[in-house]
């Protein structure tokens, strides 16, 4: 079974880097959500808004979400290896966990430096989610391997 491993977090607290780090391992993969935001990141997939309303109608989307103006969405058609990463604001999450009736480890990126959202930490505390990484603190490659432990253990 595919799990989602969701990265959600205030702006610039570290998700982003946090989640690239996590790509280098085997059965890791960070997903990029299709959007038809013409100035985006680099690894962003570009649609038009034409071709993501297609795409919308004839995959499964497992959510999406709109940033000023802007659609952001990830289909089950991306779900590469066993472990899926998606960076999600509180929207997108609560999209997901209607819609994906698989695995999703739901992970809140704390960092002290991090900047207010109006997108993020609104609906949920801390407790919403199953685990909280703290950059500085916390070691990614022994978080990742937790994570993934325990997902074993519970499905195992």
């Amino acid at each position: 079974m595919k799990t989602i491993i969701t990265l959600t977090g205030l702006k610039q607290s570290g998700k982003w880097k946090l989640a690239n780090k996590w790509d280098k391992n085997e059965n890791v993969s960070f997903i990029n959500p299709y959007t038809d935001a013409k100035h985006r990141p680099q690894d962003m997939i570009y649609l038009s808004a034409d071709k993501l309303a297609e795409k919308s109608n004839n995959e499964t989307v497992l959510c999406s979400t709109m940033i000023n103006g802007r659609t952001y969405a990830y289909f089950e058609s991306q779900l590469k290896n066993d472990f899926n990463i998606f960076i999600v604001d509180d929207y997108a999450l609560n999209e997901l966990v209607d819609t994906y009736d698989g695995r999703i480890v739901k992970v809140w990126v704390e960092n002290p430096k991090a900047e207010a959202s109006e997108r993020n930490g609104h609906f949920h505390s801390k407790d919403y989610y199953d685990y909280v990484f703290n950059v500085g603190l916390d070691d990614a490659d022994e978080f990742l391997e937790t994570v993934a432990f325990d997902v074993e253990m519970v499905q195992g």
